[in-house]
């Protein structure tokens, strides 16, 4: 395994010329999908000797290899207080309680109500936006029928568009198919849950150019 300081070293050499080499990018596969994919052709066609290795290891892991240079970066939302690190956030978007089209309910609900209908859960230890569905509704997420546990969220997807429950979702990830029709929001008591995806970086360190390059790409992207 190389130390920090060799993983500086070659990333000096490697920025000697044009910005090339592995770019490491700790994300979800969800994020990397609908969040990264649209934007990184252009990317890679301007920067054509730079190539990108995902890493989707749990999120305090990801800001681990981050802070040993495992990682050059992360994309990853609601980052917690880490004196390692720097972020810098550039999409906002929100957590919304998704249905079915077809399954015939109110759509707007009282927190209590949700134990009456069936859950698709994601495990909350694997992401801070989804502890703070835990906090906010956990006692009566608890009384629902759990039908199904995934850590895929294109599981938990189609699992809504087949009417197996009810369940919170990003809403980036079904706005497509809240607009065909396929799936409806439900709005509980008027709650918010909103998300803040960052870009995250080793504190105080000097970025390699590919580094720098993939940050300026992706917060302008963003800003259009």
């Amino acid at each position: 395994m190389l130390l920090d300081w060799e993983r500086e070293t070659l990333d000096i050499i490697n920025d000697l010329n044009v910005p090339s080499g592995q770019l490491r990018i700790g994300t979800y596969t969800t994020a990397s999908s609908y969040l990264l994919s649209p934007i990184l052709n252009e990317f890679l066609q301007r920067y054509k000797h730079i190539n990108i290795s995902y890493d989707y290891s749990p999120t305090d892991q990801i800001l681990e290899k981050i802070k040993t240079l495992e990682l050059d970066c992360a994309v990853v939302s609601e980052v917690p207080d880490d004196k390692g690190i720097e972020s810098v956030p550039f999409y906002h978007c929100e957590l919304i309680l998704v249905a079915s089209a077809r399954i015939k309910m109110p759509k707007k609900l009282k927190p209590s109500e949700l134990s009456k209908h069936p859950f698709l859960s994601y495990p909350l230890r694997l992401d801070y936006c989804y502890q703070e569905v835990e906090r906010k509704l956990g006692k009566y997420l608890k009384r629902a029928p759990a039908r199904i546990e995934s850590e895929s969220f294109d599981t938990l997807k189609q699992s809504l568009l087949a009417e197996l429950g009810i369940t919170f979702m990003p809403r980036y990830l079904v706005h497509k198919e809240l607009e065909q029709g396929l799936l409806k929001e439900l709005e509980v008591s008027n709650l918010t849950l909103p998300i803040t995806f960052s870009f995250v970086q080793k504190k105080y360190r000097i970025l390699p150019k590919k580094v720098q390059a993939f940050k300026e790409h992706l917060t302008s992207s963003f800003q259009k």
